[in-house]
C-alpha cells in the first residue's frame, strides 16, 4: 500500500466517485458564472446558516 493521492483516472473510474445525478429541469451554471442578483433598493441580502450540534 502506498501513501499517494490518487490520480484522476483512478478517481473517475472509482465506484466512490460517481457523477452527480441531474434533473434537467433547468441547465447546470456554476455560482461564480452567474450575474449577480439585483434587489430593489440597492438592498443587500445576508444567508445565516446554523447547526446545532
Amino acid at each position: 500500500m502506498t501513501n499517494r493521492a490518487p490520480t484522476s483516472s483512478e478517481i473517475q473510474h472509482s465506484p466512490l466517485f460517481q457523477p452527480v445525478r441531474t434533473h434537467e429541469r433547468f441547465a447546470y451554471s456554476a455560482i461564480h458564472d452567474r450575474p449577480d442578483y439585483v434587489w430593489p433598493n440597492g438592498s443587500k441580502l445576508a444567508v445565516y446558516i446554523g447547526f446545532n450540534v
